[in-house]
């Protein structure tokens, strides 16, 4: 008696999975199929489709009928889940929703990293650390100055009678000379000077 010959979409009825997961099985060499006819042994099918599911396989030497077929698939069922009687969270369109969001927020940061990337390499974006660093160095600079002033200036006010304008633009002087130092980081180098 001849090889019953299946098509895979009966084949994937009787098995109960999609037309494409046996297309996928076919094209991986899981599964037998008849060169001539392109359909699938039904008896073949089933061991290799058996097998890979570690299912024990039945006996090669005689053909099996279909309610042993059956009762072979019903040992261990297809993990198929009805429409609606899952969670959201298994069902199709929500994964694809959750891909597409994923896949979104993917790009979103590979286009902030490329502009942040973009923005260092002209010089806009620098480290923290050195403008950390550098406003450190300024702020000493500005508290030295400052603190230097009193005895700066003592020794050009002491014992002299001056009006008070006088010691006014000279405080102002060398309160100016104390605070042209914030133009001294490297960073402020590219704004203009008030």
């Amino acid at each position: 008696m001849p090889a019953e010959l299946v098509t895979q979409t009966e084949f994937a009825r009787r098995v109960g999975v999609s037309r494409q997961r046996v297309g996928q099985l076919l094209d991986d060499g899981r599964l037998p199929i008849d060169q001539r006819t392109r359909r699938i042994p039904w008896a073949e099918g089933l061991a290799a489709w058996s097998a890979d599911r570690g299912i024990e396989a039945p006996a090669t030497g005689s053909a099996m009928t279909e309610a042993e077929a059956l009762e072979i698939v019903r040992r261990d069922p297809p993990a198929l889940h009805a429409p609606g009687a899952d969670s959201a969270a298994d069902s199709a369109a929500n994964v694809a929703a959750q891909h597409a969001k994923a896949r979104a927020a993917d790009k979103v940061w590979q286009a902030k990293t490329r502009e942040l990337r973009y923005q260092t390499l002209r010089g806009t974006l620098v480290e923290r650390a050195d403008v950390d660093t550098d406003s450190e160095n300024v702020a000493a600079l500005i508290r030295s100055t400052l603190l230097a002033i009193p005895s700066k200036l003592a020794p050009q006010l002491s014992g002299r009678i001056l009006e008070t304008a006088t010691v006014e633009q000279l405080l102002a002087a060398e309160i100016e000379a104390a605070l042209a130092h914030l133009y001294e980081s490297r960073y402020q180098q590219r704004s203009p000077k008030p």
